[in-house]
């Protein structure tokens, strides 16, 4: 009986260690788990409110411009110098009631809100449209170009893709028609070329407004260090400035 009574207690004693080590284990365990879970919740957050805010967290020199007078601009990141005039200060948009206006970085008003829609500045230049027409603006708020057209996208590299009479065309800063209106959408110029749509397909244009790569794509974007994304009915690929393939989306068949 003695010997029974001997034999549990060191097993006792082991299975008492053995709980304590597991007990420290699981503490830490869930301290350092606790710590992760904050860690991921508070950066989650903080991107989120840079979001709210308007901003990219990973770029807090840009300006995101939640609403644009065309639809493909909205939410586009613009760099911050492109929101300021001669002396540095910012041009942010703002809309008060029903009309859009901009304010400077301390809140104050420095164009009027008198616009039915509004675009970012670009080049020392926003698009803005005045009773149904649409014009550009200085950053002093005066008419550079009157309101002349139906729609009108941001300068780029000095020419801006205007409509008129329901065709895309484009100008130069002074306003003068370099491009002829022919085309039935457009996107603005990036080095040297720009997207354009004719007879239903996407092709690209040098500024003289001759066809460079023919249209041929579902849906084509601008050149980036001399790439250009373009889809066609087998999917999405890539060409050089030449408009030959990088990668045919047909190569995957």
């Amino acid at each position: 009986m003695d010997d029974e009574k001997k034999s549990k207690v060191p097993k006792l004693d082991l299975t008492r260690q053995m709980t304590k080590k597991q007990a420290v284990i699981l503490i830490a365990s869930v301290v350092v788990i606790s710590l992760v879970v904050t860690t991921i919740t508070m950066l989650l957050f903080l991107e989120r409110e840079s979001e709210m805010l308007g901003m990219d967290p990973h770029a807090p020199e840009l300006v995101q411009v939640e609403e644009t007078q065309d639809p493909r601009h909205a939410g586009e990141l613009l760099e911050s110098d492109d929101a300021m005039n001669d002396d540095g200060e910012k041009r942010l948009p703002i809309k008060m009631g029903n009309h859009w206006g901009f304010v400077n970085e301390w809140g104050q008003v420095v164009i009027d809100t008198v616009y039915d829609e509004i675009d970012i500045f670009h080049e020392g230049r926003a698009a803005v449209r005045y009773q149904g027409k649409t014009g550009f603006i200085n950053q002093t708020g005066t008419w550079v170009i009157v309101p002349s057209f139906e729609q009108a996208l941001p300068f780029r590299n000095g020419v801006a893709a205007v409509r008129l009479d329901g065709l895309w065309g484009y100008v130069d800063m002074e306003g003068r028609l370099i491009v002829e209106a022919e085309f039935q959408d457009a996107r603005s110029f990036s080095e040297g070329l720009a997207p354009v749509k004719k007879n239903g397909q996407w092709g690209y244009i040098n500024k003289e407004g001759y066809i460079k790569i023919a249209p041929q794509f579902i849906r084509a974007w601008n050149y980036y260090e001399g790439v250009a994304q373009v889809e066609t009915e087998a999917g999405m690929g890539y060409i050089n400035e030449e408009g030959e393939w990088i990668w045919n989306p047909g190569w995957d068949d």
